[in-house]
């Protein structure tokens, strides 16, 4: 008999206080980022038709990936895998002022093959742009990706290609495109044996070998998209990022024309990626030209690691009758906009000290019943364990 465990469901994880204050800093910083570049908030439904979800992906093998399930109506209905997809779907259903920019941050879902990085729940944090065809729209969308990234301190990198230059070298073939996509993960052997109804494997594969910067596109015709996007990248300060890479066809049937994925040195999977998807809204009852890019924050936050950073106050005690006290100390400071808690539990100082150690606590302000007669209290750095006595009336002045 097996023996049951209360864990979280296989790809799902719980995360205590240091990851998600990790995976909260950075939704802050994307919001901060991404609304300096002109683009608003979005908030999406987490659960959509199962026919919303796989219009567009019938063929392809993220349609195996929704979580689907039946409401109590016998309603077909799916988890979320991308943000593309429902606002695709939300835009196509309301008149809106063109371009529309939008962001949209929060989890997804993917009944994918869980090992390191690679989740069955993740977050994600999305720029797009609506209703313009411009390849200013699709360097606008990387360069916001690319500053959000830098402003982490992240040592990343941006490869770029374009499905129609790919569709004029080995033709309009999605399934050749969901093959090559899996290069990272099958090698060039596995990815030559699935080619191999399909022609020249030869010629395929010295295309896809194709990597480096714009000028390894001057042997190829119809590159004007591509060369008019690193310009623009040059403009926006983010050539540096960037690389062509002709192996990039990204899996999802909806794209069309210029695709990107973020990656990290060393690491085995993406951090981002998107591109523009001019056709998708079109199944929803809207055509409408589209591109966007989505960064992993799930992922991203793995790599960064826990958030180690002292902050905050605790107000601790030397005996019980001082908790009032410090409760009102601790008003004062959060008044003053300052993150403060006090003892609640009854612990000894000593106890009290450790908990301020092992939460991560920058200072404590011990009472004791002869310091507050005088009218003052000890603050308490907990990183360097100095001392030092204050009067009440300036701790919030000496906490700064």
């Amino acid at each position: 008999m097996t023996e049951f465990t209360f864990g979280p469901p296989k790809g799902f994880c719980d995360y205590f206080p240091e990851e998600a204050e990790r995976l909260e800093s950075l939704v802050l910083k994307a919001r901060e980022v991404f609304r300096k570049y002109g683009f608003r908030p979005m908030v999406l439904p987490l659960v959509e038709r199962f026919e919303t979800l796989s219009a567009k992906t019938a063929s392809d093998s993220i349609a195996d990936e929704i979580f689907f399930f039946e409401d109590k109506s016998g309603r077909k209905l799916g988890l979320r895998f991308d943000l593309t997809v429902p606002t695709a779907r939300a835009v196509a259903s309301r008149s809106v002022k063109l371009p529309f920019k939008r962001y949209a941050i929060g989890p997804v879902w993917r009944y994918d093959n869980p090992q390191k990085l690679r989740k069955r729940e993740f977050w994600q944090a999305d720029v797009d742009i609506f209703g313009s065809r411009s390849v200013r729209a699709d360097a606008e969308c990387v360069a916001c990706a690319c500053e959000f990234l830098k402003s982490l301190g992240l040592d990343f990198e941006v490869r770029v290609n374009d499905r129609k230059l790919m569709e004029g070298l080995i033709g309009k073939k999605p399934e050749i495109f969901r093959i090559v996509d899996k290069l990272d993960k099958l090698g060039e052997n596995g990815v030559r044996k699935l080619l191999k109804p399909f022609g020249d494997v030869e010629r395929i594969m010295k295309i896809v070998s194709v990597k480096g910067g714009p000028e390894v596109l001057s042997e190829f015709e119809n590159t004007e998209r591509l060369e008019e996007f690193f310009s623009l990248a040059k403009s926006a300060g983010i050539s540096r990022y960037l690389k062509v890479d002709l192996s990039l066809v990204r899996g999802l049937d909806y794209y069309t024309s210029l695709v990107f994925e973020i990656s990290v040195p060393g690491v085995g999977v993406s951090i981002g990626g998107g591109g523009r998807y001019d056709e998708l809204l079109g199944v929803y009852g809207k055509p409408l030209p589209a591109t966007g890019i989505s960064v992993g924050l799930t992922r991203v936050a793995e790599l960064l690691g826990p958030v180690r950073k002292r902050e905050g106050v605790f107000v601790a005690i030397v005996s019980r009758n001082l908790a009032d006290r410090a409760a009102e100390i601790c008003r004062e400071l959060r008044k003053a906009g300052i993150r403060a808690e006090y003892e609640i539990g009854g612990r000894s100082l000593s106890a009290q000290l450790e908990y301020c150690d092992r939460t991560g606590v920058k200072t404590a302000v011990i009472l004791g019943e002869k310091d507050l007669s005088e009218g003052k209290a000890v603050l308490r750095d907990m990183e360097t364990g100095e001392e030092r006595k204050v009067p009440l009336k300036s701790i919030r002045k000496a906490l700064r």
